[in-house]
This record gives C-alpha cells, structure tokens and sequence, in this order.
C-alpha cells in the first residue's frame, strides 16, 4: 500500500532482489540459499528471526523519506456510552481498567454515543440511575480520568435537552474535569432522531439538518454563557449522513467554537453482510472517499478532524468476527489508513458486553480483555512521529506495509491477513540502518478467541502485557533488509 488509499500488497515498490531471481509475489523455497548478506540465519545475529514453515510469497516494499501526515502519541482513542458513568465502572473501584488505559495512553477517551440523547442531567439525584446524569456520577469518573493521564470528549443531550440544563451540566463537567476535559460534544448521529422516535423541538416542523444545527446553535451558545472559552466537536453523524450533515456542518460553523470535525466510521453496517472476509479485506472501499471528504471540509475549516466513533460492524458487533482474532488485524490497518487519511485520531467504541469493545465489564469491573485490545496496544508500541511514504508489491495478495519516523527510529508495520500465506519481504530503506528488530502480533486463526500474544506473552485482566520474549533480530545490508511476516501476524520492526 502507498500513501492513503492504495490496494494492499499491489504498491510500487521496486523491491531490492533476494539473489533468487524470483519475481515479487512469486513462491520461494525458504530452504535454498540466499544473498548471504541479508542471511537472517547468520549466527552474528542473536535471536534472528525465524523463516515460517512452508512455502513462502516474496514480496518487495519501499520506504521513502517523504512524511504523509503526523501519527500523535493521542492518535488512538476509545469511545464510550455515556451510560457506562451511570454505571461507574470508570471509577477508582477498578484498578484493572485504569491499568488497561494506562497502557494505551496517554489519549482522548469519548463519552456519548446513542445514550448520550436519552439520558437527562439530574444534578442532586442519588445517582447510578438509569437515564440520569448527576454530580455525584461525574465526581467518581473525573478522578479516574485524571488518574489515567487522558483526556475526555463529554457529551451532552441534543434531542432532549434545554439550553439552561445543557449550560448546567456543562458548567459541572468543567468545573470537575479541569484540564482532562478536551472538549463538549452535543448529541449522536442526528440523522437518525426522527427514526429514534424523539419529539421534534418547538419551533421546528422535523428532524432534519437544519434543525440539528439550530439546536446545536443555541446549545453551545447556552454552554459558553456558563463556561467561557469551551470548545466543541461534531457533529458526529454516520458515515452515510456525511454529505447532508458533516460537510454542511463544516461549512457553516463557527470555526473558533470547533475543537475537532467529528465523524462516525463502521467497516460493516446492518445491511451487509458481515464476514471475517468482508472485515479483513482492506482497504475498504468506502473509506477513502469519506476520509477525502473529511480532509477537504477540516482543511477549510482550519480544524483538525477525528473519526469518535468506530468498530468492525454497528450494533454492537458480530460474534466470530468482531470479538475473534481477525479484529486485531483490522483495526491496525484501519488506524494506520485513518492517520494517513487526515485524521487526527480515531476512537474504538466499545463497553459493557458488546462485542466489538476492546474489554468487556461485568459486576462493575473489567471481566475479559478481546483482541481488538492486542491491536490496539500493538499500534502504541509502533510510537509516535510522521508517517511516511510506503508501499509493498506482493502479487495483490493481502498485506500491507506502514512506516513512521519516530525520534529515536524507523518503525515499520507489516499486517499479514493472509489466512495461510507467509511472505519473504525484501525492504528498501529511506537509510542506512545497522540494527533491525521485530515484535509479532500473532493468533491461532482469525475467529480465534484465545492463544492471542504479542511476542509470547498475552494480556489479562489484572496483569496486563505479560513478559514478552527478546525481539527476534533481522540482518541488513546498508538500506536493506529482509523481513518474514508470517500468516495471520503483525510484525514491528524498529530499525535505526
């Protein structure tokens, strides 16, 4: 894949030969010599990193100098419904969950979703009541946020809300929060509220675009009456009310009240047909058009844009699909593509027992770590710095290739999600680089639930990231290298 929107494993690359003369995407007998130079065998290295069994693709990838965009150390997010405050399970009762977000940290935690429009501020209720917010709710989750190091998108009932109740809670939130708080989001995917069943406002005849923006007006005008200088993002609209809510938005909003544009992403929606094949073939062909979209309207608005919510299929996810291995695998390609696209930051919802979510509650604390979580710890080991232009032919076979200068390395990212095919992948460099090591992110199988490690060792619930095995070592030869990627396997290589 090159730049942003290119097929997998059909990039430009040259390639840098392997003494074979096979040509890329061609098999190759891992059990012939080949250029001793670049002989991962040779036993200089310690701990060179294994040739897979069988037969083996050879692909070719280049990696120039040229920066895409920036990959920020808050580039990946979480989103959540605003009803899990009710339920308190972000409090200091769990020191499991604070751990987990530790871990991906430090980034911008969001709190909305569909629950965000039917649940009422009730600032002197007992609190822990269904479709109530009260003080006493937001005094449990602000500690907890601050412990974490992240910050927090706070959402605010749109379709069911006055502006004296929004300027309150708000008022609240960012008394509480202080500087966790990162901005207000007002409302969830309004293309839906007159399907939802909500009562139009008085002095509108519908739910359309143009009384979304009304009440968005008048709320956030309410809200810095109360709290001078916030700042907002939206409007949070579904992939498919992009032209007739989010491009319009961007137009008309007042640009020194936005903190970010904010779009809502789904690689499956209800209506199709929601396989581990469909999710894991990359890239998905109505994401590059949305992300264009996207940059186009934040650049001329002069605001940087964040998908806040995404996941692998609405409602809740798939069984099999999104809480199984292949989900891994997904989400680092959809970060990466996302970064490359424009976007400042991408948020994973999840919760509760949905089965998409990264981690699942049960009893108020955390009850199972998925394996989305492995992907998205396994993005937070790649570092932060610029993405850079990069591109792998592999015979259109699907893998995909993703390179960031880091302050302190070249980091590349190498997504096999080829169910059975390993790949001998020989790499140019932007440089001459001496020492090259790799971390794999590997699983049984793409509906696979467990046996998921990150380089041996596997993350649980109150130990987190267990003790990872030594990185195995690649061999290079001035501004190349050959790295195996084996089936079903992420693979980090730090270089530098």
């Amino acid at each position: 894949m090159r730049g942003s929107f290119g097929q997998s494993g059909t990039g430009t690359g040259t390639g840098i030969g392997t003494g074979t003369g096979a040509a890329p995407g061609s098999p190759v007998d891992p059990t012939q010599p080949t250029n001793p130079t670049l002989n991962p065998s040779t036993p200089l290295l310690p701990n060179p990193q294994p040739i897979p069994p069988g037969s083996l693709t050879q692909a070719s990838a280049t990696i120039t100098s040229t920066v895409v965009s920036p990959f920020g150390s808050s580039f990946v997010g979480l989103s959540f419904e605003k009803g899990e405050l009710v339920s308190r399970i972000f409090s200091m009762r769990d020191p499991n969950v604070l751990a987990l977000f530790r871990a991906l940290g430090p980034g911008i935690m969001r709190i909305g979703g569909s629950s965000v429009d039917s649940i009422i501020w009730t600032p002197n209720g007992s609190g822990r009541t269904a479709r109530q917010i009260a003080k006493v709710d937001i005094d449990q989750f602000a500690p907890f946020v601050r412990a974490t190091g992240w910050q927090v998108i706070y959402g605010i009932n749109l379709a069911q809300n006055t502006e004296a109740s929004a300027a309150e809670e708000a008022a609240y939130a960012a008394q509480a929060l202080g500087s966790s708080l990162y901005c207000f989001e007002l409302g969830n995917e309004p293309a839906s509220y007159g399907v939802s069943g909500y009562s139009v406002p008085a002095g509108y005849s519908a739910w359309n675009y143009a009384t979304f923006k009304g009440r968005w007006t008048s709320l956030t005008n309410a809200i810095l009456q109360s709290v001078g200088g916030a700042t907002f993002s939206g409007p949070d609209a579904t992939a498919g009310s992009v032209n007739s809510y989010t491009l319009p938005f961007a137009r008309e909003v007042d640009a020194s009240q936005l903190k970010v544009l904010a779009q809502h992403y789904y690689r499956m929606n209800d209506t199709d047909a929601r396989t581990m094949a469909m999710m894991l073939t990359t890239p998905d062909p109505k994401l590059g058009p949305l992300l264009t979209a996207l940059k186009g309207a934040a650049d001329r608005l002069g605001a940087p844009f964040r998908i806040t919510e995404t996941n692998s299929a609405t409602s809740g996810g798939v069984a099999g699909v999104s809480d199984a291995y292949g989900s891994a695998l997904w989400a680092l390609d959809n970060i990466f593509i996302m970064a490359l696209g424009g976007a400042s930051g991408v948020h994973f919802h999840g919760g509760d027992t949905a089965k998409y979510s990264p981690f699942n509650f049960g009893s108020e604390k955390v009850s199972t770590i998925k394996p989305l979580y492995y992907g998205l710890l396994f993005s937070k080991m790649v570092g932060q710095g610029n993405l850079l232009d990069a591109s792998i032919n592999a015979g259109g076979q699907n893998i995909s290739i993703y390179a960031i200068q880091t302050a302190s390395d070249l980091a590349m990212v190498f997504v096999n999600k080829e169910v059975s095919q390993s790949f001998e992948v020989n790499v140019q460099l932007p440089g001459s680089l001496m020492s090259l090591t790799a971390v794999y992110l590997r699983g049984p199988g793409p509906t696979s639930f467990t046996g998921i490690d990150i380089q041996g060792a596997s993350i649980s619930v109150s130990g987190g990231l267990g003790a990872m095995a030594a990185p195995y070592s690649i061999a290079s030869a001035g501004r190349s290298a050959r790295v195996y990627v084996p089936a079903l396997t992420a693979v980090l290589v730090k270089a530098s």
